[in-house]
């Protein structure tokens, strides 16, 4: 039988998002100002709440300590578009 890797982990930025290893995710609003982060940079987020790792789940309280998701923060959309609806996103 093969072995299924699951490497899960919950992250708190504006609200709480479940993150995957190898996964890309659309994150509004992330930060206000890119200039300071710019495109294809190695970001780090500390705020983890949850990780399920293979056979082990540690849950923090809020936070855990010494965890850490690392990712890249690939291109922006911070020009505000018009959504469905007539709603705008930013």
């Amino acid at each position: 039988m093969p072995t299924v890797v699951t490497n899960i982990a919950i992250v708190r930025l504006r609200s709480q998002l479940k993150v995957e290893l190898g996964k890309f995710y659309d994150i509004r609003r992330f930060t206000s100002n890119l200039d300071t982060f710019g495109f294809n940079k190695q970001i780090s987020i500390n705020r983890i709440l949850l990780v399920h790792d293979e056979a082990v789940i540690k849950i923090g309280s809020p936070w855990l300590s010494n965890a850490v998701v690392k990712g890249r923060l690939l291109h922006s959309c911070s020009k505000k578009k018009k959504g469905k609806y007539g709603q705008t996103c930013s």
